[in-house]
């Protein structure tokens, strides 16, 4: 079936028959009631999907079928052409307008004049192999009247314009290709080039967009894209994307990549290529490790949000989620601030992870505006891709509608943990867990990630209220820093009338607390201690009168005795009464005396 025109020219195919037209005329119909279907979870497709098919009836309306030509390269974007040009041209060989429904029996009983679909392959010295071959095969399949014209893209079109007389081309340019930003629906030639009209169909298409409706309308395309590849030039000039890679080194298909800005990270010329990739994705995912989470003790924190660096509003959730994680057993080792940015976000993270704390943890930046950034930044430092997430997609309609489907655009790694609430939390390679802002979701989140990841350590703290200035207190501050194995905070407590001072002591051995905690009692009794109280929540007002006979009980394993603590306490005599003779000794020798704890164990 194919003749060569000249050296530089082959000619291929002629008008379509019956079976191709009703296949144009089935997915034309099922282009115009794509907004009906009940899967149809973003009317803003099906709007811009009726709007291309309304620009490609005009196209065929103004200049005939004869005058229109399809510039088919075998690439994503001129394939959704393609596709959209055979259901049109279909209509219009039945001399209807887009508005008029077709029936089963227009498709078969009306007199169908067969339509001419006009395509050039404009083909170069280093083209895929598989792109011809994929042109080929759809030229023969859709019977299209295609020229492969060699001899370079300027003047291959200059000798296609004049020997076909063709007046209009459809293209396959959308708005976020380099040459498409200021293009419109029908925009003419350049004045370079033989004039012509160029007609952009689907120049206000997504790259989702293209996937959504090749593999929702069950269309083909070339293999290449299955392979890795995102965005098809010459061989020399297209790669693989570098964020579609996986850890075992295969290639994850095109349209796992959902995060628009990514779509021409293999482009480019050798090492060339690699610049156009995502700086912060590429650099940054080197640096993370992944290694697994075998226990849980420490945590990071990352809050996001320029309105918190501005002033514009105040941080609430970190006090809250301190104490939860306190009383979870898990260390808060370190909290950032970073802004609403993508590259800042990636970085912190994977900063954090790299400091090898066991959980990290982000408040903010999950939502549906173009600010909220902090998937894109976490799936950034760790190398993954954005993707769709079904179940979570779900969620995001029933909640909020299609117009917030951005959040349910997460990692490609990511797990959903359920919490209390419907809106499950984002959970990244076991260890980052993307937390809202919303004080009250945040608070949700944070309970069902400690529910699940409990730590085997607890922290036991003592609260000593006093009723003089700190600097009263310093000497015997020092020396029990100096002397006890536990933790000791002091803080004034400036225009509080309950209070002057509240000491801290704190411990991962409630026996080892107790212990200490009767020595340094009695070493701040003349003082003017308020009250002794458990609890680290230095807000809290002491217990109005203090019980003469106040105890502190902590629950230990069950193994073990909870201690309690006497009136009198500041005495050794007291002591002995209270503990025995062992324990007396061991406060005496041990926490007084250090040199002497051998002598203190051998009398025991």
């Amino acid at each position: 079936m194919a003749t060569a025109a000249t050296a530089a020219t082959e000619s291929v195919g002629g008008g379509t028959d019956d079976d191709t037209m009703i296949q144009g005329l089935a997915l034309y119909s099922a282009i115009r009631s794509y907004e009906d279907r009940e899967d149809t979870v973003d009317r803003g497709f099906a709007e811009r999907l009726n709007a291309s098919l309304d620009t490609l009836e005009s196209a065929l309306h103004v200049y005939t079928p004869e005058r229109v030509s399809l510039a088919f390269n075998g690439g994503k974007d001129i394939t959704c052409v393609l596709h959209l040009y055979r259901a049109a041209i279909a209509n219009y060989s039945l001399g209807r307008d887009g508005d008029e429904e077709i029936s089963c029996e227009d498709q078969s009983n009306e007199k169908r004049v067969p339509p001419i679909m006009n395509a050039v392959y404009l083909s170069g010295q280093d083209d895929f192999p598989e792109i011809e071959n994929f042109v080929r095969s759809c030229a023969n399949k859709y019977k299209l009247n295609i020229v492969f014209q060699r001899g370079g893209y300027k003047a291959g079109l200059k000798e296609y314009v004049k020997n076909t007389g063709v007046m209009a081309f459809v293209l396959g340019t959308r708005r976020t290709d380099p040459d498409g930003k200021n293009l419109t629906l029908f925009a003419p030639s350049t004045k370079n080039y033989v004039p012509f009209m160029r007609v952009n169909p689907i120049l206000e298409w997504r790259y989702g967009d293209v996937w959504r409706f090749l593999r929702g309308m069950q269309l083909p395309y070339c293999k290449l894209y299955d392979a890795g590849f995102t965005s098809l030039g010459s061989r020399a000039d297209s790669r693989k994307n570098p964020s579609l890679l996986l850890p075992d080194g295969s290639y994850m298909p095109a349209y796992k990549l959902f995060d628009e800005q990514h779509e021409r990270s293999g482009r480019g010329k050798g090492e060339a290529a690699a610049a156009v990739a995502s700086t912060s994705s590429v650099e940054i995912q080197a640096q993370v490790e992944h290694a697994p989470v075998s226990h849980v003790n420490t945590c990071a924190i990352i809050l996001v949000g320029d309105e918190l660096l501005s002033g514009k509003m105040p941080e609430k959730n970190l006090f809250g989620a301190s104490q939860m994680l306190r009383d979870a057993g898990v260390s808060l080792e370190r909290v950032s601030m970073v802004r609403d940015s993508r590259e800042e976000i990636a970085r912190e993270v994977a900063r954090f992870v790299n400091l090898k704390y066991d959980l990290v943890f982000t408040s903010g930046g999950v939502g549906a505006t173009h600010d909220d950034l902090t998937y894109e930044g976490i799936a950034d430092a760790f190398g993954d891709v954005i993707v769709r997430n079904m179940a979570l997609e779900k969620v995001v309609m029933q909640y909020c509608g299609s117009s917030s489907l951005k959040m349910s655009d997460i990692p490609s790694t990511s797990a959903l943990v359920y919490t209390g609430h419907d809106f499950p939390v984002v959970c990244i390679r076991d260890r980052v867990f993307a937390l809202p802002g919303i004080p009250e979701y945040f608070e949700i989140g944070l309970k069902a990630v400690l529910e699940k990841h409990r730590s085997t350590r607890r922290f036991y703290c003592v609260k000593i209220y006093l009723g003089v200035d700190e600097r009263e207190v310093v000497n015997v501050l020092k020396e029990a820093a100096r002397l006890l194995p536990v933790h000791i905070g002091s803080y004034p407590m400036l225009n509080r009338e309950d209070c002057r001072t509240i000491i801290t002591v704190e411990s991962e051995q409630a026996l080892e607390l107790q212990k200490c905690l009767l020595w340094l009692r009695g070493k701040l009794e003349p003082y003017k201690i308020i009250n002794i109280e458990k609890g680290n929540d230095l807000t809290a007002p002491p217990t109005p009168q203090m019980n003469s006979s106040a105890q502190i009980f902590f629950e230990l394993d069950e193994t073990s005795e909870s201690l309690q603590l006497g009136p009198q306490l500041d005495s050794a005599e007291s002591l002995r009464k209270e503990f025995g003779r062992a324990v007396s000794l061991h406060l005496e020798h041990a926490y007084s005396n250090p040199s002497e704890t051998k002598k203190a164990e051998d009398k025991t």
